[in-house]
């Protein structure tokens, strides 16, 4: 799932111009509610028009070491207040993470801030970056029951932290719900650019988290396998019924192949693709790495 996240000084931005993210394919926004000193006074209409036109909403407090981390995460919450008091927004909200990147800050002020989230009713995750974690704090093993949102401008949608771990965080992507520790679902991988002449950081996010989706259950090669009514030689060939889209099975690794009419090399029959309807388990479910680490077959218009 692509997602932006916005400032204080990204200032309004109007439904219209949300609705251009999310026709570019963009589905959630993260606005900065408390940037470490301040509120961000654009936050209510931030949200406000993101819902408006469509996107998901999500909201982050920069934690600084000059106001306790209750203080901060209280005025962060009173950043969607309306003029009347009240706080239509803060329960939308798909998430609040905890923005680690400011000086002053300890690794006890983190897990109260985190504590904080989850006494307001939100869920609570971690940005950060791994060069912060180790050289301002030490790499502290703390909140590995939190998942983390890590900050690596490559400016790839990739995911790396399972190469350049950090914490006591799990090296795996993807949300598993019911776990005790979690790993990444989250990587900004652009900082600072202009998109729609609206400035934002530029972030891939995992959906099962996003969408709450609890139901989700990694699967094996082996299960995905029981789930195919007849035997089949490698290269294992799957596409949903309608699309174009066509995925290969190899080991344990299930890969997209991008551009079918042009895939050569491989010893396999086109006659060989097998082709199940989109509503089939196999499109709703994960398969894992050999390393542990699992891909989410979501197409689009598949849920």
């Amino acid at each position: 799932m692509l997602a932006i996240d916005i400032s204080y000084w990204t200032g309004n931005v109007s439904v219209e111009t949300f609705r251009k993210f999310k026709e570019a394919g963009y589905e959630l926004v993260i606005v900065g509610l408390w940037h470490g000193a301040s509120i961000n006074g654009h936050a209510y209409h931030q949200v406000e028009n993101a819902l408006v036109a469509g996107l998901h909403v999500a909201g982050y407090a920069a934690l600084s070491g000059l106001y306790s981390p209750e203080l901060q995460i209280g005025w962060s919450q009173a950043a969607l207040q309306d003029d009347v008091d009240t706080n239509p927004f803060w329960s939308q909200l798909k998430f609040v993470a905890v923005d680690v990147e400011l000086v002053g800050v300890s690794p006890q002020d983190i897990i109260t801030a985190v504590n904080t989230v989850r006494s307001l009713g939100q869920r609570p995750i971690v940005y950060t970056a791994r060069w912060f974690w180790l050289e301002r704090l030490g790499n502290p093993c703390i909140l590995q029951d939190v998942p983390l949102w890590n900050a690596f401008y490559d400016g790839d949608p990739d995911v790396d932290f399972p190469m350049f771990p950090y914490g006591c965080w799990e090296r795996t992507i993807g949300y598993r719900a019911g776990q005790a520790t979690h790993g990444l679902i989250g990587e900004q991988y652009i900082g600072t650019t202009t998109i729609f002449n609206t400035v934002v950081d530029v972030n891939w996010f995992d959906p099962a988290y996003v969408l709450d989706e609890e139901e989700e259950v990694a699967l094996t090669v082996d299960e995905i396998r029981a789930l195919i009514d007849e035997e089949t030689s490698y290269p294992l060939l799957l596409q949903p019924e309608g699309r174009k889209e066509v995925y290969e099975l190899v080991g344990d690794t299930i890969y997209h192949i991008e551009n079918p009419p042009t895939f050569a090399g491989k010893d396999f029959r086109w006659d060989r693709i097998k082709v199940y309807p989109v509503s089939h388990e196999i499109w709703k479910r994960r398969v894992v790495y050999p390393a542990g680490v699992p891909i989410t077959l979501l197409l689009p218009g598949v849920s």
